[in-house]
């Protein structure tokens, strides 16, 4: 009989399901009732209910049973049991709920027996409030849609459509810590499949004591022997609950830890994680509307909602959470201490494409929610949020030993966390993603991959940050002890963030790479190592950032080759390489937009060197208002800076540090404000530092060098406007200038600027004496020993530093000051009424030792004309520059009169009459004459183009008459690389008409293919030599009709020369010999021939013909000369030989052949000016001997000798400039060659020949030469 009791309400007291159960006397609750199909099933032994039939039974339960039971809706202990269905009617009790009370609980299965499949256990659903109790007693309670003992359990499901408490079960000692009470919609010991646990009402899973250790709902879980390599498979099962609260409740007790586990499917193998195999696979939980919560009297209770769980392997699980669900969420009654793991899959050995999906308007409150975890490997799992609101410490991808391709994406909702990363390894974290596009994020650190062991590694990883409104403090693409590579970070709008850092290792981060186009961000790093950052990039085109970006960053080794891209406003620090220890090494900067307000450096280092670093800034709209530094260290060396557009305001250094030198700054475009300096040291080392100016306007000063000691600096400026001072070089603190040149070409606006040579002193000369050899000096002073040397001032500005122009013509200067060298190029349309240089200020130019150059050939100046170099604009006096004074030889003083003095007369003394000694006046020496002024009017040489010499005499230190012109000599030189262009050729003609011809005829058959490869060096004798290294190459197929043997072939090489000229002395200006070098190759096609004639007499022939290329280049005319040439070229040799057999194993062959080769015509331009190379003609004779020896049925040995004449290889040319022909090299003449060789046949592959040889050369054509042959049968 059912008893009824109304519920009323009780001051004070809370009311649970439990306890209100707990009011009901058990005395007065019906006893259970179980039919199967409306007939009495009758307990058996255990309390145990069993229908008779295994399969298709309906079996329905109501009532009471206080000492437990078992009631199966089908069972067999050797057959299936399939399509069983039980019906739990509304407010059921089974079980017992007290502790200690020795009896059994309550046990609902749908179906068991070896296999089990679509049996149903429902817990019915009522109109009203009554409870449905399973109780688990002495025992564990469960709910088991199928359960198989051996096989398979399939298709079998649990729906609780009724409120429900789930009471667990009491057990002491070693048992109770494995305690579980479990709803299952599947069991198996192997296999489960499709089955399913749904819950639609409110359900209370409540530990009636402190022994209980864990709730279980399971939509299929399979746990196998460990026996004979068990192996357990749960797949395609699922939990769905929708509509409900769950809560995890205690009755009695203080239970330290309450487990319950929600989980789509789990496999095990028992007690064992090393024998056996357990896979959980596409299983899945879904929760919909859902409340879960903990009893606030629970300590430390852990709810688990997996996808699939299993010892070994787990694959595609799915937790999906949408609609209104709540977990452990503020206001839901849950213990403050709870604590909820949601992970879409969790394998001991491998956990791969597992999923969470977190939608809707969820709210979650846990410790993790994982996509995939694993002790060893997790792959391809993916936390999916787009929705609700997220309160989770840590949020991952995958987690695992090694977690490769695991992702987070975050499209919607509200989420607080302190880590998320898309992977988490303990070695290697690869190829994970986190991707956040829309929401609110409240987040301390994202990680793309972090990997934390001592030796892990955390590579290619990515981040990809495109909306929502974030608060985050750290992103790292990858985190890791060990190394941090390619891993990349892209945001496009990313809120507010604090630091950003592409790879973060201990050891090394490569090839990391930022790009940030949006979002509000306070620091950015390409990579952050512990010893090398290297080739990571940063690009930031939008956003703000605001502290620092730096494209690599090391502290005790090396940053190299990393580089930062910025295009928009930023007040950060810009760094492309930072090394805090080690050197900063060819890393870059490149600004192509926007203001940028703080200091850019291309390379920095605090304790080492920078060198090779760069700084590239452009764009119209590009602001600097800070330093630039190409590179900064103790040492800076090779480090540059080049601009071409925008506003800078900052002081401009190429290398900055104690010691710099190579340094460069390169300005095409802009406007400069302030200082620029080529490299600056305060106390040390300026050396070898350039300013180049081709454009743009600068009002700051120009600076070479800066240093105490600033030396071989270079200023180069060949476009713009500059206002301001410009220095070669500039000592500070009483260091020394010199060796500083300032260069100038074009037309640059220098009206209003100062060009000094150096300022600052050097040390005083030597004493006069050792500087009296013929020099330029100043006006003589009347004093000799007043006289000092020009080229060693006294503590001066000037020495050794150069003003040099080339192709200038009338350029304003303000003023030159501190020049000891002026060396002015003549432009080619330069005439008698122009000027190299117009001063704005008065100048001598007596100090000066002024040079002109004629680099180019100057078609408006002839012999006699006079040109003056330098003059003057706004009433400036240029005075020393055509007055004979300022060119005078040392003065020597006029000979000196010698002053006669009488002897002295005796004195005779007189005792009577006194002597008087007469008063002579004195000699006045004559005054001193100073030599008469000699004007020094020696003729001088100097190279006028490349094509000729012209002659010119000084009238004044800037005034010049010029004389007649000559051809250079020196063109010889070019000529050079068409002999090298000939006797390239000529090798590949030897390499046919010798081996070519010999490959193709030896041991001839219907047809064959042959290659020959030579590569040697020679010297040929061209009136001075050329050096040629290269090689040849011929392939070809061949074919026999009878006596007589063709075949075709194509032929290619390549070789590279050096040639050397030596001339009179004298002949050209500064030099008595050239050097050139260059390349030729050609590629061509041809036929050879051979028949055999009477007597061992045989007769051969070749022709060929192709392009062949070469080019030359010089740097011995007053600079670069170079030109490239490309001929057609054809040849080919007739041929006449006898062989001698003196015996089976010794032959000779006696030869003779006539070899002519020819070269286009070719007219080429160097430095514009034209040469006409003519035809160039080879015609050869050889004659030689070889011997064969035959070692043995696979090897020939040979040897033999050459003697060559060459009758023409020369390359006759005409100079259109000189109007004159080129003396002629070539490489005529007689040559000798000594050769030695093998031939091998393989005994077992006869079809294959393959010839070595080596042979040396001496006379007009001397050096070595080896090669390969090869010939194939077909």
């Amino acid at each position: 009989m059912k008893i009824q009791i109304p519920i009323t309400t009780i001051v004070g007291a809370k009311i649970t399901l439990s306890t209100l159960l707990l009011c009901i006397p058990i005395s007065s609750v019906a006893e259970l009732n179980v039919n199967n199909n409306g007939n009495a099933i009758s307990k058996g032994q255990g309390n145990t209910y069993k229908p008779t039939d295994q399969s298709n039974n309906n079996v329905t339960i109501s009532g009471n049973e206080q000492q437990g039971a078992e009631i199966y809706g089908g069972y067999s202990d050797s057959e299936e049991t399939k399509s069983n269905t039980i019906n739990v009617d509304p407010g059921t009790f089974i079980g017992n709920r007290y502790p200690n009370s020795q009896k059994n609980g309550g046990k609902v299965i749908g179906g068991k027996g070896i296999s089990s499949s679509n049996n149903k256990v429902e817990i019915k659903s009522s109109n009203t409030n009554s409870v449905t109790t399973i109780a688990g007693g002495m025992k564990n309670a469960e709910l088991i849609g199928g359960y198989a003992t051996t096989s398979e359990s399939k298709n079998n499901t649990v729906l609780i459509d009724n409120k429900t408490v789930f009471y667990g079960g009491y057990e002491q000692g070693y048992i109770a810590q494995h305690l579980k009470s479990n709803i299952y919609g599947g069991q198996s010991k192997s296999t489960a499949t499709s089955n399913k646990v749904e819950i639609k009402k409110d359900i209370e899973l409540t530990a009636t004591s402190d022994n209980q250790h864990q709730f279980k709902i399971a939509g299929g879980f399979v746990e196998a022997p460990n026996k004979n390599n068990g192996k357990a498979i749960s797949s395609n099962n699922s939990v769905i609950i929708t509509d409900a609260k769950l809560t995890a409740g205690l009755r009695f007790g203080n239970k330290l830890q309450h487990h319950t586990h929600i989980i789509g499917g789990e496999a095990s193998v028992f007690w064992n994680f090393d024998y056996g195999s357990a896979e959980a696979i596409g299983n899945m939980v879904n929760l919909t509307n859902v409340t879960i919560a903990t009893h606030s009297s629970l300590k430390n209770p852990i709810i688990d909602i997996f996808g699939g769980l299993s010892k070994d392997a787990t694959t595609d699980n799915v937790v999906t959470i949408k609609g209104n669900t709540k977990i452990n969420w503020d206001g839901s009654g849950s213990a403050s201490s709870t604590k909820i793991y949601i992970k879409g899959g969790d394998g001991y050995h491998q956990s791969n494409r597992n999923k969470v999906y977190i939608q809707d308007n969820s709210k979650i409150k846990a410790v993790e929610i994982i996509g995939g975890g694993s002790s060893q490997v997790a792959s391809e799992n993916l936390v999916i949020i787009s929705g609700g609101t997220i309160n989770v410490p840590t949020i991952g991808g995958g987690s695992a030993t090694n977690a490769t391709n695991n992702q987070v994406t975050i499209s919607g909702g509200k989420v607080t966390s302190s880590t998320i990363y898309g992977g988490n390894a303990n070695k290697s974290a690869n190829e994970n993603k986190v991707t956040i596009t829309e929401g609110t994020a409240n987040i301390a650190d994202i990680y793309g991959g972090k990997s934390i062991s001592n030796n892990s590694i955390a590579n290619k990883n990515s981040i990809t940050i495109s909306g929502g409104t974030l608060q985050v403090t750290n992103i790292y693409g990858g985190h890791s002890a060990k190394d941090a590579n390619e891993n990349s970070i892209q945001i496009s709008n990313g809120g507010n963030i604090n630091n950003i850092v592409g790879g973060h290792a201990q050891d090394h981060t490569n090839l990391n790479t930022i790009n940030i186009t949006g979002g509000t961000i306070q620091s950015v790093t390409g990579g952050n190592s512990g010893v090398v950052a290297s080739q990571n990039y940063v690009n930031v085109s939008g956003g703000v950032v605001e502290n620092y970006i730096i494209g690599g960053k090391s502290y005790s080794g090396s940053a190299t080759k990393n580089s930062v891209i910025v295009s928009t406003d930023t007040s950060a620090i810009i760094i492309g390489g930072q090394g805090t220890n080690a050197n900063a090494i060819e890393n870059s900067v490149t600004i192509s937009g926007g203001k940028v307000t703080n200091s850019i450096y291309g390379g920095k280092s605090t304790n080492g060197n920078a060198n090779k670093n760069s700084v590239t800034i452009s764009g119209d709209n590009t602001s600097i208002t800070d330093k630039i530094y190409g590179g900064e260290g103790i040492s800076a060396s090779e480090n540059r800076i080049e601009i071409s557009n925008g506003k800078i305001s900052g002081e401009i250094y190429g290398g900055y540090g104690t010691t710099v030198s190579k340094n460069s700054v390169t300005i095409s475009g802009g406007t400069v404000t302030s200082n620029i300096y080529g490299g600056k040291s305060l106390n040390g080392n300026s050396t070898e530092n350039s300013v180049n100016i081709s454009n743009g306007t600068i009002t700051g000063n120009i600076y070479g060098g800066y240093a105490k000691v600033a030396s071989k600096n270079v200023v180069a400026i060949s476009g713009g406007t500059i206002v301001g001072n410009i220095y070669g070089g500039y000592s500070s603190g009483g260091g020394s200038s010199t060796g500083n040149k300032i260069i100038i070409s074009g037309s640059p606006d220098l009206s209003n600027a100062t060009l000094y040579g150096a300022d600052g002193k050097i040390a005083a000369p030597p004493p006069i004496e050792q500087n009296l050899a013929p020099k330029r000096v100043r006006r003589a002073l009347a004093d000799p020993a007043d006289i000092q040397p020009l080229n060693d001032p006294p503590s001066d500005y000037k020495s050794g530093n150069t003003l040099a122009t080339q192709d200038s013509l009338n350029l304003k200067i303000k003023s030159i000051k501190n020049f000891s060298n002026l060396n002015l190029n003549i432009p080619r349309d330069m005439t008698t009424n122009d000027y190299i240089l117009i001063l704005g200020e008065d100048m001598d130019l007596s100090d000066l030792i002024i040079t002109p150059q004629f680099n180019a050939n100057n078609l408006n100046l002839n012999e006699g004309d006079t040109i003056t170099l330098i003059g003057g604009f706004d009433d400036a006096k240029i005075t020393g520059g055509d007055d004979a004074n300022s060119i005078i030889p040392i003065p020597i003083p006029a000979p000196q009169p010698v002053p006669v003095i009488p002897a002295p007369i005796p004195v005779i003394p007189a005792p009577v009459v006194p002597i008087v000694t007469p008063i002579i006046d004195p000699v006045i020496p004559a005054p001193i004459i100073p030599a008469p002024v000699v004007l020094v009017s020696e003729p001088k040489k100097t190279l006028f183009g490349v094509s000729q010499i012209i002659t010119y005499t000084s009238v004044g230190n800037s005034k010049f008459v010029l004389g007649k012109k000559e051809p250079n000599p020196g063109m010889k030189s070019f000529l050079e690389s068409g002999v090298a262009s000939i006797v390239s050729t000529n090798q590949a003609g030897d390499l046919a008409s010798n081996e070519g011809i010999k490959n193709m005829v030896s041991q001839a058959s219907s047809s064959n293919s042959f290659a020959a490869l030579s590569n040697g060096r020679f010297r040929y004798k061209t009136g001075s030599h050329i050096d040629i290294n290269g090689f040849s190459l011929i392939v070809g197929v061949s074919k026999e009709i009878e006596s007589f043997t063709y075949g075709i072939f194509m032929e290619a090489g390549n070789a590279n020369y050096n040639s050397y000229n030596d001339f009179a002395p004298n002949s050209i200006p500064n030099t008595n010999s050239i050097k050139g070098s260059g390349d030729t190759n050609y590629f061509g096609i041809g036929v050879l021939l051979n028949t055999k004639l009477a007597n061992n007499f045989y007769l051969d022939g070749s022709l060929r013909g192709g392009k062949v290329k070469s080019n030359y280049v010089s740097n011995d005319f007053n600079g670069v000369a170079s030109f490239d040439m490309g001929r057609n070229y054809f040849g080919g040799h007739i041929g006449l030989g006898r062989i001698f057999n003196i015996n089976d194993i010794n032959i000779i062959d006696l030869y003779s052949k006539i070899l002519y080769s020819e070269q286009g015509s070719k007219a080429v331009y160097i430095r514009d000016e034209g040469f006409e190379f003519d035809t160039a003609k080879s015609i050869r004779l050889s004659l030689g001997a070889r011997y064969n020896y035959e070692l043995n049925d696979s090897t020939n040995l040979y040897g033999g000798a050459a003697y060559e004449r060459e009758f023409d290889g020369k390359q006759k040319t005409y100079s259109i400039v000189a109007n004159a022909n080129i003396d002629a090299p070539g490489a005529s003449g007689d040559s000798a060659m000594l050769e030695i060789g093998a031939s091998i046949t393989p005994t077992n592959y006869k079809a294959f020949n393959a010839n070595f040889n080596l042979q040396l050369f001496t006379g007009v054509k001397s050096g070595i030469s080896g090669g390969l042959k090869a010939r194939y049968k077909f």
